[in-house]
């Protein structure tokens, strides 16, 4: 457990440097692969998110807690709060985003309400719950995929059916080079079904072959009677490969930067939402789904648009100006700007608690003031007070097409704006989404299994060979939690993939 201990005070020493708040991530895992004994084993995994003090954003695991029985609410709750307490940072906590399996609400107000009780949620608890958005983005996607998934079907056997024989493999890329004269350097690839970037893919492929494999499939009778795909069928395909290269470029966008700010995805989940409003409105056989979907990502966009907008006000590209055209674009001019002053309101209140809690404000005295309580100064009427906020909202934006850094950028702007670019650090630290990069189209559970846990033993762990297997398997799953969280902090940012 030593190593356990060291990477515990690595990591205190690491937030204890951070200035403001701390956001979290709350994410639900299960232990059925690592046996039958296990089965119903669940766990909690507590991330902290934050800047720290060299304007680094920081992933940090702080607790990997066994939740006991019953998982009711309030002992999910407590199991929690007791991550936060045992590092002495729960008088620090701004936001916690849950992940699907986790998102109830009844969880995030019994989780609020133990820490109201103690005064310990900042800002009233305004920012308090988010809800992972890369889940809704795959929910999304799972609701395509099984649209057509006998299509896909299809696709995914009679590209195996092609590759598994080379004389059929050099028999299909002839033909569609010669006959059809195509580049057939582009190859068809196969998928995991749980990786849905690689269906989607592989979708790509089998149209960018469409007639190469309608040609093939008038020559092998086998591929004609299973695999051969009709004119509706490959309408179908064409509109959902449409519909999944929006969101996969959403996705690619959000992976792309190396700082997973909170102001990536205000623009990102807009895309979605007018994707799915303009899809629902058109008469074909994704209408429903579509609306399935809608209605659900309504439901998201009205919970957490407003502390999205805010975190994309802090991106000096976009300010006020594209949450305005957003908001005009998706509720019309006259209610879009009730929407705006929600989001100003909101930047506002957070702003003026935590100015009042900043240190950065200097005490002295006003020389200015002195001179002015002069009967000379009588008729003197000093000039209204523009806070670092009014300043910052009404300075001129930035081009969009600026490559930028936000977090040097807030670094730099730290002297002009200190308490701004404080509360900056804060917000942009919130985890809109807490699915690890690696993980961001994996649809999948987050499962421990005994591979993880055996390699990190034979690394980091030495015991007696001639120990009873019972013994060592009673253990396993404590030193996989132990392992998982020092392997986590150690990636500084990315959750492994197990």
């Amino acid at each position: 457990m030593n190593l356990y201990e060291r990477e515990k005070d690595t990591l205190l020493h690491i937030i204890a440097q951070a200035s403001g708040g701390l956001c979290f991530s709350v994410d639900h895992w299960k232990s059925k692969a690592t046996g039958d004994k296990y089965e119903d084993d669940s766990y909690v995994c507590v991330t902290a998110c934050f800047v720290d003090a060299d304007w680094n954003m920081q992933r940090r695991v702080v607790g990997f807690r066994f939740l006991r029985f019953p998982n009711d609410a309030p002992s999910v709750a407590e199991t929690i709060a007791s991550c936060f307490v045992d590092l002495g940072i729960d008088k620090k906590v701004l936001s916690i985003t849950f992940d699907n399996t986790l998102d109830d609400a009844s969880v995030a107000n019994s989780l609020k309400t133990l820490l109201h009780e103690e005064g310990k949620f900042l800002y009233d608890g305004e920012l308090c719950r988010v809800h992972c958005c890369t889940e809704i983005l795959n929910s999304a996607v799972k609701a395509g995929l099984e649209l057509i998934s006998d299509v896909i079907g299809k696709i995914r056997h009679g590209i195996h059916y092609i590759n598994y024989s080379a004389e059929r493999k050099v028999k299909f890329y002839q033909c569609a080079k010669d006959v059809l004269h195509m580049d057939v350097n582009t190859k068809l690839c196969s998928d995991i079904v749980v990786y849905w970037d690689l269906t989607y893919k592989m979708l790509g492929c089998a149209l960018y072959y469409k007639d190469a494999l309608n040609h093939f499939s008038s020559t092998d009778e086998t591929f004609l009677a299973h695999f051969h795909l009709g004119d509706e069928e490959w309408n179908k395909l064409e509109s959902i490969e449409k519909f999944l290269k929006v969101l996969y470029d959403i996705n690619c966008t959000f992976l792309s930067k190396e700082s997973k700010t909170a102001s990536l995805y205000f623009l990102g989940i807009y895309k979605v939402y007018r994707l799915l409003d303009v899809t629902k409105c058109q008469e074909n056989f994704m209408s429903a789904m579509v609306g399935d979907i809608k209605a659900k990502f309504d439901k998201y966009w009205s919970e957490y648009s407003l502390i999205l907008a805010c975190a994309a006000v802090f991106d000096p590209r976009y300010k006020l100006s594209i949450i305005s055209y957003c908001f005009r674009k998706i509720y019309g001019n006259a209610d879009a700007i009730q929407h705006i002053t929600r989001v100003v309101a909101l930047l506002n209140r957070l702003f003026t608690e935590h100015e009042k809690s900043s240190c950065s404000s200097s005490v002295g005295t006003n020389v200015l003031e002195c001179h002015t309580k002069d009967d000379l100064f009588d008729d003197y009427s000093p000039p209204k007070q523009i806070s670092e906020l009014d300043w910052y909202l009404e300075s001129p934006v930035m081009d969009l097409s600026v490559d930028l850094d936000i977090l040097k950028f807030w670094s730099g702007m730290s002297k002009c704006y200190p308490d701004l670019a404080s509360l900056a650090r804060v917000i942009l630290a919130i985890p809109v989404s807490t699915v690890a990069t690696k993980s961001a189209f994996t649809m999948g559970e987050k499962v421990l299994n005994q591979r993880i846990a055996v390699s990190a033993i034979e690394e980091y762990c030495t015991y007696d060979e001639e120990e009873e297997d019972e013994e060592v398997e009673k253990s396993l799953t404590i030193t996989t939690i132990v392992l998982t969280v020092v392997v986590m902090n150690r990636m500084s940012g990315c959750i492994l993939d197990l």
